[in-house]
C-alpha cells in the first residue's frame, strides 16, 4: 500500500518525511489482528516563527482504488498524531475535510509524528495494489 503525500501551506512551513509511505505486504497476522500499522510512519516538522499553528489532515480521494470489482474505502485508512504538539491522539478514519492533528505556539522546527493504520477485513479485502494522497496543511491558530 502506497500512500503519496502532498502539502499544502497556508502559513508557517512543514517538512515531511518519508513523502511515500509504504505500508508493505499484508500477512496473515495483519489480517487477524484486522489491521497493519505502522508508527511514526511520518515525521512533520513544522516551523511558523510569526503565528502559532495547527497541522490539518485530509484526503481528496473517494476511494483507496479498485481491484476487480472491489473498491477499498478510505475509511480504513486510520491516523493519529503522537507527541507533544498532537490533538489527535487516538487513531481516526481520514476524511475529505480537514482534521486537526497537532497545534502550537510559534517557533522553529518542532515535531509531530503521525502514526497510520490500515484496516483489513477477510471478508471484504482483496490483494492488490491501493493508494491514497493524504495532505497535511499547517496553517495559523
Amino acid at each position: 500500500l502506497l500512500f503519496p503525500l502532498h502539502l499544502a501551506e497556508a502559513a508557517g512551513s512543514i517538512r515531511v518525511t518519508p513523502k511515500t509511505l509504504n505500508m508493505g505486504t499484508v500477512g496473515v497476522n495483519d489480517f487477524e489482528n484486522k489491521y497493519k500499522e505502522k508508527t511514526r510512519a511520518n515525521i512533520l516538522i513544522v516551523s511558523d516563527s510569526v503565528n502559532a499553528w495547527k497541522v490539518m489532515v485530509k484526503t481528496d480521494n473517494n476511494n483507496m482504488g479498485v481491484v476487480g470489482n472491489y473498491t477499498k474505502p478510505i475509511g480504513d485508512f486510520r491516523w493519529r498524531a503522537t507527541g507533544s504538539y498532537a490533538t489527535q491522539t487516538i487513531y481516526t478514519n481520514i476524511t475529505n475535510y480537514d482534521v486537526e492533528a497537532a497545534r502550537g505556539a510559534k517557533g522553529t522546527n518542532l515535531i509531530v509524528y503521525i502514526d497510520a493504520q490500515m484496516l483489513l477485513s477477510w471478508a471484504k479485502d482483496i490483494p492488490g495494489k491501493y493508494n491514497l494522497i493524504v495532505t497535511y496543511t499547517v496553517t495559523t491558530q
